[in-house]
């Protein structure tokens, strides 16, 4: 485990600011010549930096990224506990050995980790690794952060990014071979990209989708309400809450599962029994398993980030233009901040390209509306078309679906909550992209993997079969190794 301590005020999106964070971060293998060979891995919910241990089949020596041919990063999100800055602290023994255990002293070597020598201090120079400025050690001695507990500021997963942007300036890498990332993996992943386009060569997304579905905030809000019932989860302690933490992960299997598995797996054989059911106990265990090594604060804190997922939030299209609030090149490209640049407009083949006005079917009306009976991108028209020549209500480019009275999308789209905001940011996505689903997925189904495969310019889809719901994206590692390695090979 290595970590990075950053002494500057980290001004957060939500509002406020953290005097500094530490980042706590696994790399495996080295760099090569031309620095050309990093991966770098964005770990979802309740996973840690340890990347070859959680993702075997795709990540590790035994796995299609491997240590001798990639120089792998994995970091550790903001507000986790698992060593980077989060309700419970920061720093080394946070989350190593459970939650509220004192765990190995920074310089401990954790194995197959790092590009050089294991475990150094973070302003020490890494063989390998360009130690940036800025970088202050932790010490072992002061355990880290002051843990904040229930009163830790919100976070959003652009903040996890923006601290992710930190740490590979620090190691002195200036392009990303290959982002991957599956679930909450997923969303920094696809921040990433809008963010840095330039620093990212191509994009693996696997169980994923490009907003928080309303569904997915749904189940979330339930998972916090368990925690919040649990009378003890606003105490200052590590294991705050645990009760409440256990439900909220009982609620969690549920939907990272589904009724095929749980039937297949756990019915009982006997007839007979009328209590201590096969079901009920491997729900106590999985949440048993839980409390023993997270946060009951870092979890609530981490779903509400969770729910603010939408890549277009702040880079949406008005008047057929997109974003308003950056500048920089055009065709597709974004600015440090993730806004769109130079006021581009989405073009005939549906590209974001720079100009002023939204070119549907290559017709654009005299104010920069769409005009009648124009394609738009995809495949998809817009279907509804004002008297004036104009999409109604807000001159908005329509895929999948049709313009209401009210300028919003109609049948697909807004039944999944899709709009024309986030297509039109998917298609300024230019990194060839291997998308892949999980045909049993309930949390974030294929439907969503769909869809935004389809807004992708260079996008392969693949829909595995597994019984393994949500979680198949961990669970089924052999299958993915396959159709990762044949993608990463053209």
């Amino acid at each position: 485990m290595n970590y990075l301590r950053l002494d500057q005020p980290f001004v957060l999106e939500a509002g406020g600011s953290l005097p500094g964070i530490t980042i706590a971060y696994h790399t495996y293998g080295r760099l090569n010549a031309d620095r050309s060979n990093v991966v770098w891995v964005c770990h979802a919910l309740t996973a840690n930096s340890d990347v070859a241990r959680w993702w075997p089949g795709v990540v590790g020596e035994h796995g299609v990224v491997r240590p001798e041919d990639y120089f792998i990063v994995c970091a550790n999100i903001l507000g986790s506990c698992y060593g980077t800055t989060g309700p419970v602290g920061a720093g080394p023994g946070v989350g190593e050995h459970g939650v509220g255990v004192a765990g190995a002293a920074a310089g401990e070597r954790i194995g197959g980790d790092a590009a050089g020598s294991g475990g150094a201090a973070a302003e020490e120079r890494i063989e390998g690794d360009a130690a940036g400025s800025g970088g202050a050690a932790v010490d072992p001695c002061s355990g880290g952060e002051r843990p904040l507990y229930a009163d830790f500021p919100m976070i959003t997963i652009r903040d996890m990014v923006r601290a992710h942007i930190l740490l590979r300036q620090h190691l002195g890498i200036d392009r990303i071979y290959l982002l991957m990332g599956g679930s909450m993996g997923g969303y920094q992943a696809l921040e990433w990209v809008v963010m840095e386009p330039e620093v990212i060569g191509r994009l693996f997304l696997i169980a994923t989708s490009p907003t928080e579905s309303a569904w997915g905030i749904a189940v979330h809000t339930a998972q916090r309400l368990a925690i919040e019932a649990d009378s003890s989860w606003r105490e200052a302690r590590p294991t705050a809450g645990q009760k409440g933490l256990k439900a909220a992960r009982a609620i969690g299997i549920l939907t990272y599962r589904n009724y095929g598995i749980m039937v297949q797996k756990q019915t009982d054989p006997d007839a007979e029994k009328l209590d201590g059911y096969r079901a009920s106990s491997y729900i106590e265990y999985q949440g048993k398993k839980l409390v023993e090594r997270f946060s009951a604060h870092s979890y609530w804190l981490l779903t509400k980030a969770m729910d603010s997922h939408h890549i277009a939030r702040g880079r949406g299209v008005g008047a057929g233009r997109v974003g308003g609030e950056g500048t920089g090149a055009s065709r597709g490209h974004f600015d440090d901040k993730g806004h769109a640049a130079n006021a581009a407009a989405v073009g005939s083949e549906g590209r974001v390209d720079g100009g002023d006005h939204a070119a549907v079917g290559g017709n654009v009306g005299s104010g920069g509306h769409a005009a009648v009976g124009g394609n738009v991108g995809s495949g998809g028209h817009v279907a509804i078309v004002g008297s004036e020549g104009r999409v109604d209500g807000g001159a908005h480019v329509v895929v999948a679906g049709s313009v209401g009275s009210g300028g919003h999308v109609a049948g697909e789209g807004s039944r999944r909550g899709w709009n024309e905001d986030v297509e039109a940011v998917l298609r300024g996505i230019r990194q060839k992209t291997l998308v892949i689903g999980i045909t049993s997925d309930i949390l974030c189904p294929f439907e969503e993997q769909r869809h935004l495969a389809a807004h992708l310019p260079d996008a392969r889809l693949i829909e595995i079969d597994s019984a393994y719901g949500h979680d198949g994206f961990m669970v089924e590692g052999e299958k993915i190794a396959i159709h990762l390695r044949e993608w990463l090979s053209e």
